[in-house]
């Protein structure tokens, strides 16, 4: 008999070549979704903290966006294989590759080599940011994985709508922000940054946001992103990450910009010199036109005769006294970090979405306030705390943030603490950034990622109980074997019945 009329012939060979059909399916399929997902950015996100994708509170601001007139680039200083090969890489592609789905305005480029490819490089920049672009090609910062996002707009005037030319078009402009992946994620502080960077940095560049000035020739200040994490360089990035347009600024040889946005805010931080009498002159006429002034002071003691009565001028008295809280308190073993407590009552407190979590200030002068100049406070120091220093007697109206409103002009916010705008900005364990945000709302500027979380990296994981993880194990392993068996159960049946 010819063996290849056997019925066990032929039905062993059926289900040799079913098998053979079905793993080239599943070989190919495996296939074409590696290939789509890399095209398309598919990605699966199992983490705790979202890190793959953007949060419900960053896309309702994004879907706020003018897609009709903003054209939105995400280019990147390297190429795809390197980013994909790195661990917050990976995280950002997910992010920009979920923008670049959701948003026709926007979309993603990647530049393989910067040096080959100079001219466009420096064409991206443009002739407006050009110097940016040859400081940070000289210092070789394309090397640490920069970003550029290019926004090729219309201009925008001061009443936030776009300007039209003699001729009746729209006048032609572009914006530029850059930042590199280092300043996604903070490895002190286990934080990953993506979103809410990317939230405010887009807004910022679809909008007609307002200004920081960050105020120099009082003392050691740098806002540049030199790595050192020092706190005026985190406190200019929390701005710069809101959209904000981030600028130093001498007073005493400059004023402020006439037709600056509205919410644009002046920072005095830790001054070690007085402002001059000019300065505050302009200072005053600033806070008349609508303009902001904060001032965040250091733990130790200098005489600022001008600023303190500038201060004073509104309500808010720096005393020459440190907080020590106690124990209940107490962050550090020597009381001057602590933990301080929300003032309720007051409006900028009323919009945090998490009212429990802590905030954190270290060094920190006692600030007096006056409620018939128009200032509250913000926050208060612990309910144990002793004052040391040279004004050590406490009157009962003592405060660690406070801010003054007038009617009609800008609002003041004095800070008994530099610290206050640390690292912790960027701590999820505490409210420091969000109460700053807060304020920053109630100042006049729109559109802030407020509610937009900062992502732990700590807690990065599959988070199952123990009930789930046995099913993910069956669902898995199991099911794909008794489906197999299944299939090989009817084989052998069919067999034996013929």
């Amino acid at each position: 008999m010819n063996v290849f009329k056997k019925k066990s012939f032929q039905y062993g060979t059926a289900a040799a070549i079913f098998v053979s059909v079905v793993l080239a399916l599943v070989v190919i399929f495996n296939v074409l979704v590696y290939m789509f997902s890399n095209h398309f950015g598919w990605y699966a996100d199992i983490s705790t903290s979202g890190l793959f994708r953007f949060s419900d509170e960053s896309l309702a601001l994004l879907d706020t966006v003018d897609g009709e007139n903003n054209k939105l680039t995400v280019y990147y200083m390297t190429d795809k294989n390197t980013m994909e090969s790195s661990e917050y890489g990976k995280y950002i592609l997910g992010l920009t590759n979920e923008l670049s789905n959701r948003y026709s305005f926007i979309s993603v480029e990647f530049i393989d080599d910067v040096n080959k490819d100079l001219l466009k490089v420096a064409g991206i920049y443009g002739e407006k940011y050009l110097s940016d672009f040859n400081k940070m090609y000289e210092s070789g910062a394309f090397t640490l994985g920069t970003m550029v996002i290019r926004n090729d707009t219309y201009e925008i005037g001061e009443d936030g709508k776009y300007i039209i030319g003699i001729t009746g078009e729209k006048q032609a402009d572009y914006r530029v922000t850059t930042f590199t992946v280092n300043d996604m994620y903070s490895e002190t502080t286990s934080s990953f940054l993506g979103d809410f960077l990317l939230t405010g940095r887009i807004i910022g560049l679809c909008r007609n946001m307002p200004a920081a000035y960050f105020l120099t020739g009082h003392g050691n200040l740098s806002i540049d992103d030199d790595g050192d994490f020092g706190n005026a360089e985190v406190l200019a990035d929390v701005f710069r990450n809101c959209g904000y347009t981030v600028e130093k600024l001498n007073l005493s040889e400059k004023d402020f910009a006439k037709d600056h946005a509205d919410g644009s805010v002046a920072i005095v931080f830790s001054p070690r010199v007085d402002l001059t009498a000019g300065e505050i002159e302009r200072l005053e006429a600033f806070v008349d036109r609508g303009g902001n002034v904060m001032a965040f002071c250091d733990g130790d003691y200098y005489r600022l005769d001008k600023l303190t009565a500038f201060l004073a001028g509104y309500g808010i008295s720096i005393v020459n006294a440190k907080v020590q809280s106690g124990a209940d308190a107490s962050l550090g073993d020597n009381g001057f970090s602590f933990a301080a407590t929300l003032n309720p009552s007051a409006s900028a407190v009323s919009k945090l979405r998490d009212r429990e979590s802590k905030m954190a200030m270290n060094s920190c002068r006692l600030l007096r306030i006056d409620p018939q100049k128009g200032a509250e406070a913000l926050l208060l120091p612990p309910a144990s705390f002793t004052a040391v220093g040279a004004q050590p007697e406490l009157l009962g109206n003592e405060a660690v943030l406070a801010r003054s409103l007038a009617e009609g002009r800008g609002t003041v916010l004095v800070s008994g603490a530099a610290s206050f705008a640390s690292s912790l900005m960027y701590t999820p364990a505490y409210n420091n950034r969000n109460l700053l945000l807060s304020v920053l709302s109630d100042m006049g500027a729109e559109d802030l990622p407020l509610n937009v979380d900062i992502k732990t990296l700590a807690s990065d994981g599959l988070d199952l109980t123990k009930g789930q993880a046995t099913l993910v194990s069956i669902t898995v392993s199991v099911l794909p074997a008794l489906i197999v068996a299944a299939i090989g159960t009817c084989v052998y049946i069919r067999r034996k019945r013929s």
